[in-house]
């Protein structure tokens, strides 16, 4: 669920799917190897669909130890669908999360500007915000040949 939202919500410009594709065993880790995933907690949230008669995953969300510092936990594999934004799903997910980390900080990165003018992950730096995280650094990268992206890295003090 989380790569394939990730990727319809980033992967809008030339040379930018290619970029993440290649990046996405690097990025996230615990969604490819077994022993990553042991070390985390994840969540997620489900929608029944009453017509369909199933039950849909609508977000989810994860937090790993750094695996360099014992104060710091990383929250990561955050995503809701497009249709449950608005419905309090990815606040409830992040609650969820922050109520089970026993460091001193959590960190986590997320996307910014876009070279193509787009403000990519906007609502997404308004709740981290508004739950008390803190930009702490920030870094353009290209992504293909003709798109950069503002890298955020987010962190908050428990």
């Amino acid at each position: 669920f989380h790569v394939k939202n990730h990727l319809a919500e980033t992967c809008n410009c030339p040379g930018e799917r290619e970029h993440q594709l290649n990046d996405l065993k690097d990025d996230f880790p615990q969604l490819y190897s077994a022993e990553v995933f042991r070390k985390g907690s994840f969540w997620m949230a489900k929608e029944e669909d009453p017509e369909e008669g199933e039950t849909n995953i609508v977000g989810c969300i994860g937090i790993l130890p750094d695996k360099d510092d014992p104060n710091v936990t990383w929250l990561n594999t955050f995503s809701v669908a497009k249709e449950a934004r608005g419905k309090k799903v990815g606040s409830n997910l992040l609650r969820e999360a922050l109520g089970a980390v026993v460091t001193d900080k959590v960190r986590l990165i997320t996307l910014g500007g876009h070279s193509g003018g787009k403000d990519v992950m906007g609502a997404a730096r308004h709740m981290y915000e508004k739950n008390g995280f803190t930009l702490y650094r920030k870094e353009t990268v290209d992504y293909g040949d003709l798109t950069t992206i503002d890298i955020l890295w987010y962190e908050k003090i428990m």
